[in-house]
C-alpha cells in the first residue's frame, strides 16, 4: 500500500558515503550471515517498523550472525506517530542486539534526514554493511510499502518518494561494484505485492534467492523473531535452506490470526530468465488465437491456481470507498470484476466463489450505514437509501438535503407522482441469487 503524505514533506539531500566505522566485532573474523535491513518506517507504517525491530531484537546479533538496520522514522501530526524510543525522526543505524532498544544510546550512527526512496541512500546502506560486516552469506530485506512495478521504499519527508524498479536494478549494480560481491544470497521484501515478474526481473542478475508476497501484507509483515531465531541456531545454512523458514513463520503465524488469504514465496532467482521466456511465449500464443479460443482461453483461467483465493472480490461502481474502508479494517476486501463474477443491475457484483462470505456480509452492512450513506448523499446528491429524519441524524447537510428529493419524500403523494422512466428491478431474482449466495450454492 502506498504511504500516506506527513503533514510537512520535505525533500531532502541524497545519502553522503557512510562515515561509519566498521566496529571492533566484525574484525574478530567473518561471521556465517550478514543481514542488511532496509528499514523504511517514514510513513504511517512507524509503529509496526518499531515492533518487528523488537523481534529482531528478542533475537539479537551474535558472531555467527549480524542484524544491521538503517532505520528511517517519521515526524507528524498523524494519530499513527509512534513517539517511543526518544521519538527521533531521522535515519540511524544500528547493528541489533538482543534486548536492546532503537534509541541514540544504541546507534552506530545519525546520518540525519535522508530520502530512502533514493537508489544512492540504498547504495551507501548496502555497501557499508557488506564492508562493515564481512560474512559468507548476504541478505538484503526491504521493509515498507510495496507497490510491485512502481518499486518500494515510500518515504514520506521526501514526498512519498520510493524506489522504482530501474533504480533498484540500478542501486544493486552499484553495490556489486563497490563490494565485489557478484550476488547477495537473498533479496527479500517485507513488502506488499513484491512477489511478482516485474520485480523478479530487475532484481535477478543480483541474487540467488528472492522472497515476497504476490498479495498485500499485513500490517505486523514477517515473523522476524521465529526466522531469525532459527538462523540463530542453525548460522551454517544458504539462502535455500533459510528461505523456507521465513515463508513457513510467515503463513504460521497469520494462520493463528485466522488469515489464511497471506501469500508468501521464495524464487530462484537464476530462473527467472527461463520462467518469463516461457511466460512470453505462451502470451504470445494467446494472442495470436484469441479471436477463435478466447472462450477456451477464459475457461482455463478460471480453473487455474489462485493467490488469496478466499478474498472477497467486490465491484461496486460507486461504492470503491467501502472496498478501501474495510481493507483499513483487515477485511480481505478488494476492488475487481474478474471472470464469471455475479452482476446485479446497480452494478454490485461478488464472486460466486469466495470463501470469506463474512467480508461481502462486511461490505454491505457498510454500504447500507447511515454513515456511509450520509457521506454519499453529500457527495453525489444521490438520495441514497435515507428518509428525512435518518439523514439529519446522520450528518446529511442542508444544502444536500435540498439538492436531493429526500424532503419531498416526507409528503405521501411524492410516490403518487412518481414517474419511472425505466422499469424496476427484478428484485425477485436479486432475492433468488442473494439466498443461494448465503446458502453457499452460488
Amino acid at each position: 500500500m502506498p504511504g500516506r503524505p506527513t503533514a510537512a514533506p520535505t525533500r531532502v539531500a541524497a545519502a553522503k558515503p557512510s562515515a561509519t566505522p566498521a566496529p571492533a566485532a566484525a574484525s574478530a573474523g567473518q561471521a556465517e550471515w550478514t543481514v542488511l535491513v532496509y528499514l523504511d518506517g517514514d510513513n504511517d507504517l512507524e509503529q509496526d517498523a518499531i515492533g518487528d525491530y523488537a523481534e529482531m531484537a528478542s533475537v539479537g546479533s551474535s558472531a555467527a550472525v549480524n542484524i544491521v538496520v538503517q532505520f528511517d522514522r517519521v515526524a507528524t501530526s498523524e494519530d499513527w506517530d509512534d513517539s517511543s524510543n526518544g521519538n527521533w525522526s531521522d535515519v540511524k543505524r544500528f547493528r541489533v542486539e538482543r534486548g536492546k532498544k532503537p534509541t541514540k544510546s544504541n546507534q552506530l550512527s545519525d546520518l540525519g534526514e535522508l530520502n530512502m526512496g533514493d537508489p544512492r541512500t540504498l547504495v551507501d546502506f548496502a555497501a557499508w554493511g557488506i564492508k562493515a560486516y564481512p560474512a559468507r552469506h548476504y541478505a538484503l530485506i526491504f521493509w515498507d510499502h510495496g507497490a510491485a512495478w512502481p518499486g518500494v521504499a515510500s518515504d514520506d519527508s521526501s514526498d512519498g518518494d520510493m524506489l522504482t524498479l530501474p533504480e533498484l536494478a540500478g542501486a544493486l549494480s552499484d553495490v556489486r561494484k563497490r563490494t565485489g560481491v557478484p550476488k547477495l544470497d537473498l533479496i527479500g521484501f517485507d513488502a506488499c505485492l513484491m512477489g511478482q515478474i516485474d520485480v523478479l526481473q530487475a532484481i535477478a542478475p543480483f541474487g540467488d534467492v528472492a522472497i515476497g508476497s504476490a498479495d498485500l501484507e499485513p500490517g505486523e509483515g514477517w515473523a522476524w523473531n521465529a526466522w531469525l531465531s532459527d538462523l540463530a541456531r542453525r548460522p551454517p545454512q544458504n539462502a535455500a535452506a533459510l528461505a523456507p523458514s521465513i515463508i513457513k513463520s510467515f503463513t504460521a503465524f497469520y494462520k493463528q490470526q485466522d488469515d489464511a488469504s497471506v501469500t508468501l514465496a521464495a524464487f530462484d532467482l537464476n530462473k527467472v530468465g527461463q520462467m518469463t521466456g516461457q511466460l512470453d511465449a505462451l502470451a504470445g500464443a494467446m494472442l495470436e488465437s484469441m479471436s477463435k479460443s478466447y472462450k477456451v482461453i477464459g475457461k482455463a483461467r478460471s480453473y487455474a491456481a489462485e493467490y488469496a483465493s478466499g478474498d472477497a472480490d467486490i465491484g461496486y461502481c460507486e461504492n470503491i470507498s467501502s472496498v478501501f474502508a474495510l481493507q483499513k479494517q483487515g477485511k480481505p476486501a478488494s476492488y475487481t470484476y474478474p471472470p464469471g463474477t455475479l452482476a446485479w443491475i446497480d452494478c454490485n457484483c461478488l464472486t460466486p466463489t469466495g470463501v470469506k462470505r463474512q467480508v461481502i456480509y462486511d461490505f454491505v452492512n457498510e454500504t447500507l450505514s447511515p454513515a456511509w450513506q450520509a457521506r454519499f448523499i453529500n457527495t453525489s446528491g444521490n438520495n441514497g437509501i435515507l428518509d428525512y429524519d435518518a439523514a439529519v441524524k446522520a450528518g446529511v447537510t442542508e444544502e444536500s438535503l435540498k439538492k436531493s428529493n429526500i424532503p419531498d419524500m416526507k409528503d405521501p403523494k411524492f410516490w403518487q407522482k412518481m414517474i419511472f422512466f425505466q422499469n424496476s428491478e427484478n428484485f425477485d431474482r436479486r432475492l433468488e441469487m442473494w439466498n443461494a449466495f448465503k446458502a453457499g450454492t452460488l
